[in-house]
Formats: structure tokens, C-alpha cells, sequence
């Protein structure tokens, strides 16, 4: 898991390149005759943002949603959000774990942790239970 990674930078990313290409493509297609008209250049870049904070919105509650379903569930323990990275589900049915992870990662994962050891829950499902003992192993 990549504590650094941010699940606004892809949608961020795809605002930026939709914008890029929209202005190139007006910019293209403006001449002297034929200027394009500025409120549609507005309502175009107006229509991608708004498609763009709906879509990161959508992420942020779902990993919200994830978050306060494991913290109703394990009121006592630490958590941390996360996500998967591609190695996770290799690695987990390795030791024994069923639940199926997405080849390439980027599921969002929330560690649990208490006195008694570490918990994994993907979806808000409990994944992975684990003692310090074995932790530590």
C-alpha cells in the first residue's frame, strides 16, 4: 500500500488533459472569420470541472463510507485508509486469504489496529486478522 498515493490526482489529471485538448481544439478550429464563441468555450470548461469534483466526490465518500463502516465495527481500534497496491493479492493468497484483490491494485483498503494485532478490511469486510505475534514473525 502507498500512503502517498492520492485518489484525486487521476481525476485531476484527466481534468487537466480534457481541458488541454478542449482549448487546442477550439483554439484550432478559431479564425479570424469564424471566432468561437466564448460562452461555449465557458459552458465546455464549466461541464469538465463539474464531471471532474462529481467524480472525485464519489471517491472521497466511498473511501469515507469504508472508513466509518470498520470504525461502527471496531470502535476500540486505530485505522488507517490506504490502497492496494498490485502485489497485495499475490501476497495474500499466499498466506491463505480468498478475498479477491484486482490484479493491477488500487483498491481501497482500511488497516485496523489494536493491542491485539492488525486487521485488514477491503469493502467493509473483514480480509485479514493478524496477532502482533505474527506481525512481528
Amino acid at each position: 500500500m502507498n500512503r502517498t498515493q492520492r485518489p484525486w490526482l487521476v481525476p485531476a489529471a484527466i481534468t487537466v488533459a480534457v481541458l488541454l485538448v478542449i482549448a487546442r481544439w477550439f483554439l484550432r478550429r478559431s479564425t479570424q472569420e469564424n471566432p468561437t464563441p466564448i460562452g461555449f468555450v465557458l459552458v465546455s470548461v464549466l461541464v469538465t470541472l463539474a464531471l471532474a469534483g462529481v467524480l472525485v466526490w464519489g471517491i472521497a465518500k466511498r473511501r469515507r463510507s469504508l472508513h466509518r463502516r470498520v470504525r461502527a465495527a471496531r470502535p476500540q481500534h486505530r485505522l488507517a485508509s490506504g490502497w492496494s497496491d498490485a502485489s497485495l493479492g499475490t501476497e495474500l493468497e499466499r498466506i491463505g486469504v480468498t478475498e479477491r484483490f484486482r490484479p493491477q491494485g488500487g483498491v481501497p483498503v482500511v488497516l485496523a489496529w489494536s493491542t491485539d494485532g492488525l486487521e485488514l478490511w477491503r469493502a467493509g469486510r473483514l480480509v485479514l486478522t493478524v496477532g502482533w505475534v505474527e506481525v512481528v514473525r
